[in-house]
Parts: structure tokens; sequence; C-alpha cells
């Protein structure tokens, strides 16, 4: 298999907004597709936002559970950008091509 690059972190409540996480890129996905479909309020401030928060490291964080647990379904291959998946493998193996 080929080298690992990255390591995956599912997030916590309290991410910054740039976090390398996958609670943050959930919140910046979020911004994005509501920028898209024309919405130009804010997202929440104050205790809601921290549900919010809450919620996207909660996705995070299971996600990440669910990929340990079934690390022999799914390869990810990455060249030029370009997202590739395979399922039936024995683990998970991010590599540069």
């Amino acid at each position: 298999m080929g080298t690992v690059l990255d390591h995956l972190h599912g997030g916590s409540f309290d991410d910054a907004e740039n976090a390398d996480t996958i609670a943050a890129a959930i919140q910046r996905a979020l911004v994005e597709v509501r920028r898209e479909a024309g919405i130009t309020q804010p997202l929440p401030s104050g205790d809601n936002a921290q549900q919010m928060n809450i919620l996207f490291a909660a996705i995070g964080r299971g996600l990440l559970n669910h990929l340990r647990k079934h690390h022999q379904a799914i390869q990810v291959t990455v060249k030029d950008s370009l997202i590739t998946l395979d399922g039936y493998v024995s683990e998970i193996d991010i590599k540069e091509k």
C-alpha cells in the first residue's frame, strides 16, 4: 500500500471555522450550500451555534467510527485532485500517485 499522507479528525464542538476537521468541513459546506441556495442569513450564533457545532462534531466522529469498524469496505485513491473509491479492500489507504 502507499504512504499515509494525512489523518482524519472528526472534530469537536469548539472547532474554529477554519479547523482541519470533518466537523469544520461540514460547517464550511453548509455555508457554501446555503449561499448556492440563495440563503443570505448568517448561521446561528450563541447557544444555537453550539448545538449546530455539536451536531457537526457528532457526525464527523460517527463517520470515522463507522469507517474504523468497516475499514475493509472501502479504499480511497486521490490522483490529480480526483478521488476514487473502491470497496471491499483490507484497509483505508490514502496514497500519492
